[in-house]
């Protein structure tokens, strides 16, 4: 059995627990404004994939218990619904009192997750977004999704000065890139490793014009065979440091 037909199976098994019995009385409940329903932990996930196949909505946020638990119901939703996006939204990994920044990758899927919320927000496609109870809990920007992320795209001209905003999108720059949020620049070749990337991705220029891309593996720098025709950047920090963010941190710099 291929997963097309296991994701059939599924979602045809999800049809039958929606209209069996025990949820027979659910459809009414689901037009008032607050409902209850109490399930064993191993039914959780079944339960809210028939409730979300009575239910109309648009959209859906559904917030568990666990960055675990949100993980692994996110992998269900996919197979469960292919035809729905999944987004997860991850917590940040540090504690306030501990005065240490989130890693890249963390930043970089908080970021995706953002932005692509922005862009189903105008359209009328059903998604769910799955998040722990901490990662509703935390305080976000406002704004986050207004940044948009560094695009490239094969056959364009390089950007001017893309160092520079590299490095106003928090990548640090080194000699040979190994984590995420890192860029080597070498001649005509950029190695980029995106926030929210399996593998780095190597950029190589025909004088102003990104000729070709290719993804890379970290362990010896050598290139895979898979070639993107675009790429996407997101931000290695929430806090993007603007000229007006610059300008606000001198005129608070006495006072902190």
């Amino acid at each position: 059995m291929n997963v097309h037909d296991g994701s059939e199976g599924l979602s045809r098994l999800v049809a039958r627990i929606a209209s069996s019995s025990a949820f027979s009385g659910l459809v009414e409940q689901l037009k008032s404004s607050k409902v209850e329903v109490i399930a064993p932990a191993g039914a959780q996930a079944w339960t809210l994939a028939a409730i979300s196949h009575m239910e109309k909505n648009n959209s859906s946020l559904v917030v568990v218990s666990s960055g675990k638990e949100a993980e692994e119901l996110a992998s269900f939703l996919k197979i469960t619904f292919p035809e729905i996006e999944v987004l997860e939204f991850v917590s940040w990994e540090t504690l306030p009192h501990e005065r240490l920044s989130p890693s890249a990758e963390t930043v970089g899927k908080r970021l995706a997750t953002l932005h692509r919320l922005a862009e189903l927000s105008k359209t009328k496609q059903k998604f769910f977004v799955i998040c722990s109870i901490r990662a509703a809990l935390q305080p976000v920007i406002l704004g986050l999704d207004k940044y948009p992320p560094l695009e490239f795209e094969t056959g364009k001209d390089l950007l001017p000065e893309i160092t520079l905003k590299l490095i106003e999108l928090a990548y640090q720059r080194v000699d040979m890139v190994t984590r995420r949020g890192e860029f080597a620049v070498r001649g005509g070749i950029l190695d980029i490793f995106p926030t929210d990337a399996r593998h780095p991705v190597r950029l190589e220029f025909f004088g102003d014009e990104l000729e070709q891309m290719r993804e890379f593996s970290v362990a010896d720098q050598r290139s895979l065979d898979t070639k993107p025709t675009n790429l996407r950047l997101y931000a290695a920090r929430e806090i993007i440091i603007t000229p007006d963010v610059a300008m606000r941190a001198r005129e608070m710099e006495h006072e902190f």
